[in-house]
């Protein structure tokens, strides 16, 4: 009797060995063996589920962009605005959050280097415009819940600026290290 395999459950066991690959080489230099091996299976193997390097990297985008929704999603259903003492203060956490908290912290270099080939690649360049625009509506949708109409698409295109520029910063160390403690706070300094 043939082995049933969950398609699905192999295919994200791929993704998370290529998101592992990534911590050790530059995106380009991984191949799809080095991704089997990190997998636990063969070369032969990957290729029931991935025929291509960029097959993966487009499936690795569309599987962060489920998933970072998933987490913002998560964040705001479980911390009420009313628990913190400002909505400034509620918009940081959710910004140190998703910077320095967010679960599954190998993730950043993999997102960032895929982001650079997608430069060089069209299909994946919409891939992953795709994947900013699905989690801009995601962001918009968890805004709105909490702060209602008066925000919308350019809050949530906003905030993805700020999450996407702290999370290169604190993946690169460019900075102090400490820059998302009250980050929208600074800004005050700048506005007022």
């Amino acid at each position: 009797m043939p082995k049933i395999v969950d398609r699905e459950k192999m295919q994200s066991k791929i993704l998370l060995a290529f998101e592992a690959c990534v911590q050790n080489k530059h995106i380009s230099q991984i191949t799809l063996r080095d991704i089997a091996a990190k997998a636990n299976m063969t070369h032969p193997a990957l290729l029931n589920y991935f025929s291509s390097k960029e097959e993966i990297f487009s499936a690795y985008c569309s599987y962060t962009k489920q998933y970072t929704a998933e987490q913002c999603v998560h964040w705001f259903s479980s911390h009420d605005l009313s628990a913190y003492p400002s909505q400034l203060a509620y918009m940081n956490a959710f910004l140190q959050y998703m910077v320095e908290e967010y679960p599954l912290q190998s993730r950043p270099q993999a997102a960032i280097q895929t982001c650079i080939m997608a430069r060089y690649n069209q299909e994946l360049q919409t891939v992953i415009a795709e994947e900013f625009a699905f989690w801009r509506e995601t962001l918009e949708r968890c805004i709105k819940e909490v702060y209602g109409e008066r925000v919308g698409e350019q809050e949530a295109e906003a905030l993805i600026i700020l999450i996407a520029g702290l999370f290169l910063c604190n993946y690169s160390g460019a900075l102090t290290g400490k820059i998302n403690h009250n980050v929208l706070s600074l800004f005050q300094n700048l506005l007022s």
